[in-house]
């Protein structure tokens, strides 16, 4: 099948490394470095140096944009694609996006919206791996326009890039739980990092835990502030839910209640070893 990667960075990059061994994959982007870096890397059969002669080759293309770059795109872009593509986003918000998308979604095109859960610290082409997507998850939030038939095919997609589990759900269930699962995650990670020691020697007092928590602090700032704005109402909510969680362990700590701390401690066992049970099953 031909394919058609629209922007290469780690995301695309990575979608087409991942889908090449079963796929012809041919790319844009408006950097010509990134072009070059992914052909000669093996990651895409060929550049395609403009949009109008991508649409020549496929009528599939995976949008690896940031929100605001998509909206933009589909303005300048949308009306020109051959009738009938698939156009297939891999953001990490949806109904923002959908509502800002809502005049281009018709029987011209089918915008199928996703989500791998899946990505790195690092941004950038060069950082793009073929196994990026396994044993990962891929979110399909469809609308009320998509084909079954497309849902269908972005779904064999996800199975041929690697991904390990695909779900469906509805975009406001998407948002709300990516801005526990994610997002939130995000945040937290930053703010251990506002709130650490100002020294410049505390690398030499770390372990993992420190590690795990706070790598991805190592963040891009342009992406995730689009992400953290367009899920406003639902981050601050999981913020809310969060401070209120720590306040009780600041009170349990403060008066030394060993019982009220052994319980909380063993609740979020619990809940963590259910998630892990859910992983296996």
């Amino acid at each position: 099948m031909d394919i058609g990667i629209i922007g290469l960075g780690l995301m695309g990059g990575s979608l087409a490394y991942a889908l090449k061994d079963k796929h012809r994959i041919y790319a844009y982007d408006t950097n010509k470095d990134s072009l070059d870096f992914a052909l000669a890397s093996g990651m895409i059969d060929q550049v395609c140096s403009s949009i109008s002669l991508l649409f020549k080759k496929t009528n599939i293309y995976f949008v690896c944009l940031y929100p605001s770059a998509i909206i933009q795109f589909c303005r300048e872009n949308c009306p020109l694609f051959p009738k009938g593509s698939v156009l297939i986003d891999i953001s990490g918000v949806k109904e923002s996006l959908v509502e800002d998308l809502a005049g281009y979604l018709n029987d011209h095109i089918d915008f199928v919206f996703t989500h791998p859960l899946a990505g790195s610290e690092r941004s950038g082409v060069e950082y793009a791996s073929p196994t990026l997507f396994r044993n990962h998850n891929l979110i399909i939030t469809p609308t009320e326009k998509n084909k079954k038939e497309n849902l269908e095919l972005v779904s064999r997609l996800g199975e041929d890039a690697g991904f390990d589990n695909i779900s469906f759900m509805s975009l406001k269930e998407h948002d709300e739980l990516i801005a526990f699962t994610s997002q939130l995650m995000h945040v937290v990670s930053l703010a251990l990092m506002d709130a650490s020691p100002k020294r410049a020697d505390i690398g030499s007092f770390i372990g993992d835990s420190f590690r795990d928590l706070t790598r991805i602090a190592m963040i891009n700032e342009n992406l995730w502030y689009e992400l953290f704005i367009k899920n406003d109402q639902f981050l601050i909510q999981k913020i809310d839910d969060l401070v209120l969680s720590l306040n009780k362990y600041k009170e349990a700590i403060r008066n030394h209640d060993e019982s009220e701390l052994k319980k909380m401690m063993q609740s979020a066992k619990a809940t963590r070893q259910a998630i892990e049970r859910g992983l296996k099953e």
